[in-house]
């Protein structure tokens, strides 16, 4: 072979070698990122979110520092380091809280045998919902409410009910010396005074309205399952009253400081202005 198709011969064979390395390089560079793919870690950032199930499930706990989220992330249910429970949205101011601080430590649980509770430390129940049933899950709902329900939805509990609960005086209850209804916002108090008279006072202690059925010490205001709103003496005696009539009606202390006795369709029957 002559010296100039040797020389070409070589140039050929050195080109392949060169082609045939930067595939190789080219593959097996490929090959090491997929598998540094496949080993690294999930990031946060593509895992995170709102969490999917905005339930606390029956037997779980939530310690402190721990949360439950709505399904969008609007409200969070947050069990703090100071033993409270409490329902905040998503600019973090408190919707709800159990009042079970200071309690460092304590845990909130679903119970297996459905009620929902917080305890101290030493196992002391601090706040609970009284309810039962098997398979009874707590939701945090979308739109801030919190209900504890059976797998087949019935509600067992709800704080909206147990709100306004504190906000009315319903059928067949009763207000005794010292006792309280407040409005939703908590700015407004229905008070049985100790020395008989019925007061609604605003957040500054300022009387808005009383029955004026002082001094009578003992008398109790109640709501009568016949509709009448009265307060009566340690002897009975008829003090003061409405005078309203109907099935289901109910004293409701308003955000706007009026008390108002009502019809369950909302009809206002009697009013302290």
């Amino acid at each position: 072979m002559s010296t100039t198709r040797k020389r070409i011969a070589l140039r050929a064979g050195l080109a392949a070698v060169v082609i045939t390395a930067t595939l190789t390089g080219s593959l097996l560079a490929s090959a090491s990122v997929a598998a540094a793919d496949q080993l690294a870690p999930t990031s946060a950032a593509s895992s995170s979110g709102p969490v999917a199930s905005a339930m606390l499930k029956s037997g779980e706990k939530l310690k402190a520092g721990q949360e439950i989220k709505s399904a969008t992330g609007k409200f969070t249910l947050r069990m703090q380091t100071d033993g409270n429970l409490v329902l905040l949205d998503s600019a973090g101011d408190v919707e709800w809280h159990a009042g079970t601080a200071p309690n460092p430590g304590a845990v909130t649980t679903m119970q297996r045998d459905g009620n929902l509770t917080v305890t101290s430390t030493d196992g002391k129940p601090l706040w609970y919902t009284g309810t039962q049933g098997k398979g009874v899950n707590l939701h945090v709902q979308e739109d801030g409410n919190l209900t504890v329900r059976t797998p087949d939805g019935d509600v067992l509990w709800s704080l909206s009910d147990e709100t306004a609960s504190k906000a009315q005086l319903r059928p067949g209850e009763a207000l005794k010396a010292g006792e309280e209804r407040h409005s939703l916002d908590g700015k407004i108090t229905l008070r049985m005074q100790k020395d008989g008279n019925l007061v609604l006072l605003s957040d500054s202690d300022k009387v808005l309205w009383h029955a004026g059925t002082a001094p009578n010490p003992g008398a109790k205001a109640t709501m009568q399952r016949d509709g009448n709103l009265t307060v009566v003496s340690s002897a009975n005696k008829s003090l003061w009253h409405t005078a309203t009539q109907g099935s289901g009606v109910t004293a409701y202390v308003q955000n706007d400081g009026n008390l108002t006795v009502r019809t369950p369709g909302g009809k206002v029957l009697w009013t302290s202005r």
